[in-house]
């Protein structure tokens, strides 16, 4: 039943659910009903989706499509130091040598590690050779963008953490809408500027934040929906980006995690995004956990983390919406507020307790 919940409603409708059946055991151990009935109706109507098993999504009737994700495993101590990035690139590029003629190669996050007007060169190469086999090129990268930059009002062109379609039949730009603080931008920059001895707060460079209403990349004739790094833990901002698309990717780097259980939960929720919006997720990493994710949120094909590796295996084009698609977190928005209005009402209602003396 949580699995119909989170469909219809999204991942906090099961706490939703969870935390009602538990009020309604307390009530019924009480001996009194408050929440019995929203209960029981949810239980129905959950009992009832779960044993018709829906499905909200259908395959989009074209064969399914080949996909190398490359885990570069660059050591998080390494990877933006300028003089290790010529070797991040060339472990990039030794990596997918054999996969060009897959229908689609993605990168992680910021695999290359420069913008892409200093690796104009090396892109051109790679863009090169994935015409010549006939493939889609799908990497991370810092965007610079110049022409927005206007030097009588600005100190440097905005740029942006990103994931660009490139290659055969590719075209699309993302631009990542929620920054990580500290970690990319500084909040309240601008206060800090007028305070004291700060003076060098003016230099602190941060991305630039992308807008919330970008096209998807075009992919071998799909809609690519994309979400980078901590942007698929929002359930609403992974919906809005998954409308009218295809399929689902997500490029990381989480080796800020280390050996830590973080890898392994962001991997947990991707497959909940997965679930909810009837997509497959393609999740790339610089060391793990780069997956497979089928539109059920089950994990088709994993990489083991912490290995420079490549991870082969196909993903299904589907089209339809589910319910928390179309209607995100209202129904449960909804819900909570009839029921806080029914308790408020219940409690107006209630006769006064006489005191017998």
């Amino acid at each position: 039943m949580a699995v119909v919940a989170r469909a219809v409603a999204g991942v906090f409708a099961v706490s939703f659910v969870a935390v009602l059946l538990a009020a309604s055991i307390v009530e019924l151990l009480r001996r009194r009903g408050g929440y019995m009935i929203p209960s029981i109706a949810l239980l129905i109507i959950s009992s009832t989706l779960w044993l018709i098993n829906p499905q909200w999504t259908k395959p989009k009737g074209t064969p399914d499509l080949s996909v190398s994700l490359i885990q570069g495993n660059i050591p998080q101590d390494l990877k933006w130091l300028t003089e290790y990035q010529i070797e991040t690139l060339k472990i990039y590029a030794t990596l997918t040598r054999d996969e060009w003629g897959r229908d689609i190669v993605l990168w992680p996050e910021s695999s290359i590690p420069m913008f892409q007007t200093e690796a104009v060169g090396f892109i051109s190469e790679m863009v090169a050779m994935a015409q010549e086999t006939d493939t889609t090129w799908v990497t991370g990268i810092p965007y610079k963008d110049e022409a927005a930059f206007d030097a009588s009002t600005d100190k440097y062109p905005p740029f942006y953490n990103s994931v660009v379609a490139l290659g055969a039949q590719a075209e699309g730009l993302y631009k990542k809408q929620r920054l990580v603080p500290f970690g990319e931008y500084i909040p309240f920059q601008g206060v800090l500027d007028i305070l004291p001895n700060l003076a060098g707060s003016q230099d602190i460079m941060s991305y630039s934040r992308g807008s919330d209403q970008q096209s998807p990349l075009r992919v071998r004739g799909h809609n690519l929906g994309a979400a980078i790094c901590y942007e698929v833990a929002y359930p609403d901002t992974t919906r809005k980006n998954a409308i009218g698309t295809d399929f689902l990717l997500t490029i990381s780097n989480d080796a800020w995690f280390g050996t830590s259980a973080g890898p392994l939960q962001h991997l947990q929720m991707v497959q909940m995004r997965a679930l909810e919006n009837g997509r497959w997720f393609m999740r790339a990493t610089n060391t793990g956990v780069t997956a497979i994710i089928d539109h059920k949120g089950r994990i088709v094909e994993r990489a083991p983390q912490f290995e420079r590796t490549v991870l082969r295996g196909d993903i299904q084009a589907r089209v339809g919406n589910t319910p928390f698609m179309r209607f995100g977190q209202y129904p449960i928005l909804f819900i909570m507020t009839l029921l806080l209005i029914l308790s408020y009402l219940g409690k107006r209602t209630k006769a006064p307790v006489r005191l017998v003396k």
